[in-house]
């Protein structure tokens, strides 16, 4: 019940509603690793990063291989400079075939490599 009400609300682009729905469909079934997952994304949309941070962790101890929750940790990671652990997801994602992609279907997370500066498009060096 409190999963399909999440699922509403985020239709109606009510995030704050939605993430109380699934928080409490969380709280009533700890296995529960789609309103995990949601309530870690809407938590990294609303700016709530350890919140989400904390979301994504309980949804991968329930399924370590769920590429959902390994792209909101490897997001949320990503945001708080912690570029070895977001590298290592991705690289798990990448194992398990899966992509990172946001609601557009486009992709959602990018780690450069630890230590490494991104490289500058050729048209702007020299400049």
């Amino acid at each position: 019940m409190w999963q399909s009400l999440g699922q509403v609300n985020l239709a109606l682009q009510r995030p704050a509603e939605a993430l109380l729905a699934f928080q409490r469909a969380a709280a009533l079934n700890d296995q529960d690793v789609v309103s995990l997952v949601q309530e870690g994304k809407l938590n990294t949309q609303l700016g709530h990063l350890p919140d989400a941070r904390i979301a994504f962790a309980k949804a991968l101890a329930v399924s370590p291989e769920d590429v959902q929750a390994l792209c909101g940790a490897a997001s949320i990671a990503q945001k708080e400079g912690r570029l070895k652990d977001a590298d290592a997801m991705m690289r798990q994602v990448t194992s398990l075939d899966g992509r990172c992609r946001d609601s557009s279907g486009s992709e959602s997370v990018r780690v450069v490599a630890s230590g490494s500066a991104p490289s500058r498009p050729a048209s702007a060096s020299g400049r």
